[in-house]
């Protein structure tokens, strides 16, 4: 199996521009089977249905054996296209078969997306995309300043970088109580 793990540093929001292009031709060319992809840059639901993750898959990598899943910030109600951070994971062609089960991280943060396999023996893999938020850097379009808007609009004074390490690390606490093992791969933003 190959696992590649890839940090976008954003997609435009138009179709078919070259980074985009040239993901999905390495996906092809390469034989990637499982890609973790962090900072994906864009804020799904405010886009058309045609510049949605899943068209954009699917443009360029056949659906019957390719299963997806990204996540951002839904939160986020500037109506901008463009969101700092977000996290995905396509499985493509033999391993797809294999997908059981995808998700993103509770707070609907954009944090992480994590997609489940099952194996020979019944093991249950889960590999998950991880995107740390930076230290607060300024701006309120950064990913600290948007997770410390979402905290304060829910009355909780938490520090973004801790919160994400709570929640991670709660999270895979559940993930390895359900009995998966785990592959992380983290990138940060």
């Amino acid at each position: 199996m190959r696992w590649v793990s890839l940090n976008l540093d954003s997609l435009a929001i138009e179709i078919n521009e070259s980074k985009e292009v040239t993901l999905f031709q390495s996906i092809l060319e390469h034989g990637i089977d499982i890609l973790l992809l962090q900072e994906l840059g864009l804020h799904w639901s405010n886009l058309s249905r045609t510049k949605q993750w899943r068209s954009r898959v699917e443009r360029f990598l056949n659906p019957k054996c390719t299963r997806t899943r990204c996540s951002h910030n839904i939160h986020d109600s500037t109506g901008a296209w463009v969101q700092a951070s977000g996290t995905g994971i396509p499985s493509h062609d033999k391993v797809s078969r294999f997908a059981m089960g995808s998700g993103c991280n509770t707070a609907k943060l954009g944090r992480w997306t994590w997609s489940q396999f099952r194996g020979e023996g019944g093991v249950v893999l889960r590999a998950a995309s991880v995107c740390q938020t930076c230290a607060s850097s300024g701006g309120e379009r950064t990913v600290w300043s948007q997770h410390k808007a979402c905290f304060n609009n829910h009355n909780n004074d938490w520090d973004p970088r801790d919160a994400f390490m709570e929640d991670l690390a709660a999270e895979i606490q559940e993930w390895t109580q359900e009995g998966d093992q785990v592959m992380l791969q983290q990138g940060e933003t």
